[in-house]
């Protein structure tokens, strides 16, 4: 778990919710529930496996702070709007295509208060095809949605041969 991605949600600290698009089994939320004990935590991902084994796992660990949900990133209807703190992902929109991307902008967008955080591929360009998986140009794609306060910061050491970004993208 990287601590600048520790830092990077510690900034909102104290805070009630955290949503997590594409959490899989909850691994980061778990992590993250060890810093913060006293916010409620949310995993949605796409895959039903992950999130039934993550739950079993959570709930072996007596941890009921922490939900996983299946769902999609394009569709957060279960999270009504402005209801959860932060939103975070760490590399799941580099599996988002541009036919969908904007719709999961406005949903996260819908639903976060306070901030979201991505840790995602970045691009100048729009829209780059990057190694099979998509990059985006994080300020213009959230400015065309209305949101202005966004800061991009390339991740160093970076993972993935220079692509990868800390993006934050402030509400309040």
């Amino acid at each position: 778990f990287p601590d600048w991605l520790y830092r990077a949600v510690q900034k909102y600290a104290p805070f009630d919710s955290l949503l997590e698009i594409g959490s899989s089994t909850g691994g980061i939320l778990y992590r993250l529930n060890k810093s913060f004990p006293d916010s409620r935590f949310y995993g949605v991902d796409i895959s039903q496996k992950a999130v039934m084994a993550g739950n079993a796992w959570l709930a072996e660990k007596k941890l009921e702070n922490i939900k996983l949900l299946e769902g999609e990133a394009d569709n957060l209807e279960k999270f009504s709007d402005k209801s959860i703190d932060i939103i975070l992902t760490s590399a799941t929109l580099i599996y988002i295509g541009p036919d969908k991307i904007d719709l999961v902008i406005s949903e996260m967008l819908r639903v976060a208060r306070r901030a979201i955080v991505l840790v995602e591929w970045n691009s100048e360009k729009p829209t780059a095809r990057i190694l099979d998986h998509w990059a985006y140009n994080w300020h213009e794609l959230f400015k065309k949605h209305g949101a202005e306060n966004v800061n991009v910061t390339k991740l160093n050491p970076d993972p993935w041969e220079g692509h990868g970004g800390l993006i934050e993208v402030f509400l309040q």
